[in-house]
């Protein structure tokens, strides 16, 4: 049974964030998920990160997008605790039009801050016409 003080309550004022995708060789990172203070760890918490459908022309052959996970105990966290948790692949690997779902549980070792980063591979258009979606799951 969950503690009623432990961090997994559903009453958090920031449970979602939309990302614009990176441009070439670059990353962009969602807004930070504030776990609050910790004291109590979070328990059964996963984020859940929406890739939409990306055209071929932006993801070209073999041009990845990867999605890692960033945990502190400070803002903007750039520490990685989850690297490559999802690699989508252009035309020669998985069909990048086809929007993916990835659902990521959080560590019970984890710190405050959290956000994810979606990393383009060099050479690609850039995909900053794209969102992504991150949600915190309860």
């Amino acid at each position: 049974m969950a503690n009623e003080y432990a961090r997994n309550q559903k009453d958090y004022d920031l449970i979602d964030a939309a990302v614009s995708l990176p441009a070439s060789a670059t990353i962009s990172y969602s807004d930070d998920f504030d776990l609050g203070l910790d004291t109590v760890k979070p328990e059964e918490m996963e984020l859940e990160i929406i890739i939409p459908e990306i055209d071929v022309s932006v993801l070209a052959d073999s041009a990845t997008i990867k999605v890692s996970i960033f945990n502190d105990s400070t803002a903007s966290p750039t520490t990685i605790i989850a690297e490559n948790i999802h690699t989508l692949t252009g035309a020669s690997g998985v069909d990048p039009s086809i929007p993916v779902n990835i659902r990521y549980r959080i560590p019970s070792d984890a710190l405050r801050y959290l956000r994810v980063g979606f990393t383009l591979s060099t050479g690609n258009a850039s995909a900053t016409t794209y969102d992504a979606s991150v949600f915190l799951c309860f």
